[in-house]
């Protein structure tokens, strides 16, 4: 009970240097960040976590312009702080976490008044995770656990999984200042398979550019 009432603090330090180009048929990007994770009661740590992709236009038409790219994230920590026992952080620091996509990108517009875009990526992702104690930099506390005849650690291991998701969408201008819409998009992985139906109507105000998007443009909430 006089455990539980401590609080933890966690404070982060961070660098990050990134790099990027963007052209007219292709671009690509690459981020690097370290951060190191302190404060109150709970374990230091360190995280070397990247970012990288880029894209190529390989059909460049009107009623069709298609884009194949790459992109990826790779996390790796020091130590393993996912959990909740006191002492740990509770945020998610895998000691490595690798993700890769690939995207495919085909949209035009198909005459004046009619936009169009099919989108699909399909991603693999792996991660490790060490075994953690349940009560780090506390002895005494695992030493108690221990002593009630229990393992005091958490299970590491590894795992990995693929995903695919795929998007259509489009849009037609059936007045000067009108456009309906409608999109249709689903994910398919482990333990997550939802399917997005949305329909729409978007009216330019004022001077403003013509409604219609290339690619569509759904509506989104306003944050």
């Amino acid at each position: 009970p006089i455990e539980a009432q401590k609080i933890i603090v966690v404070c982060r330090i961070a660098g990050e240097i990134k790099l990027a180009r963007y052209a007219a048929n292709y671009d690509y990007f690459l981020s690097l960040d370290w951060q190191h994770i302190s404060g109150q009661n709970v374990q230091d740590n360190t995280a070397l976590t990247s970012r990288f992709g880029g894209d190529i236009k390989l059909l460049d038409y009107p009623a069709a312009e298609l884009f194949v790219g790459l992109s990826g994230s790779y996390w790796a920590y020091e130590n393993n702080q996912r959990f909740y026992t006191f002492g740990h952080g509770g945020y998610y620091s895998p000691q490595s976490y690798l993700s890769l996509s690939l995207p495919l990108d085909l949209r035009g517009l198909l005459n004046p008044r009619w936009s169009y875009q099919l989108r699909a990526s399909f991603a693999y992702s792996r991660s490790r995770e060490d075994a953690a104690d349940y009560y780090p930099e506390r002895a005494d506390l695992q030493l108690a656990a221990s002593q009630r005849g229990e393992n005091p650690q958490y299970a590491g291991g590894s795992g990995s999984g693929n995903s695919l998701n795929w998007r259509v969408s489009t849009e037609y201008q059936f007045l000067p200042d009108w456009v309906v819409g409608a999109s249709y998009a689903q994910d398919r992985s482990a333990f997550y398979e939802p399917d997005f139906l949305q329909i729409y109507l978007r009216k330019r105000l004022g001077n403003s550019l013509s409604p219609l998007y290339v690619p569509p443009k759904p509506i989104t909430a306003y944050h």
